[in-house]
């Protein structure tokens, strides 16, 4: 399945990384140009809430190389979903399944 996520935070990160692993073919609309820190999932991990794996630190190169997820930069004001496509200022539809 096609799935988009917009925004790139440690939540969706992680969410993303699940979903790639699982066989999605996972798109991140993002601003940001930076890497996504997750050391503040540390404490979770001591309490068993989430995995050791959850807590490292995810670069764009680990989600896009390793992973094979698009990060596409966009300002995320100009995304649009209409339906099941993905829409960018006024540019052609990219069709991607949501959800």
């Amino acid at each position: 399945m096609r799935l988009a996520i917009v925004g790139l935070n440690p939540g969706t990160a992680i969410y993303a990384q699940y979903l790639a692993r699982d066989g999605h073919d996972v798109t991140i609309y993002t601003e940001t140009q930076d890497d996504v820190k997750i050391m503040d999932l540390v404490p979770h991990a001591l309490l068993g809430i989430v995995n050791e794996e959850t807590t490292k630190l995810f670069t764009r190169k680990y989600l896009e190389d390793l992973l094979g997820i698009r990060i596409v930069n966009a300002r995320l004001q100009s995304v649009v979903i209409d339906k099941n496509d993905v829409v960018l200022n006024d540019q052609a539809p990219s069709t991607i399944m949501i959800g």
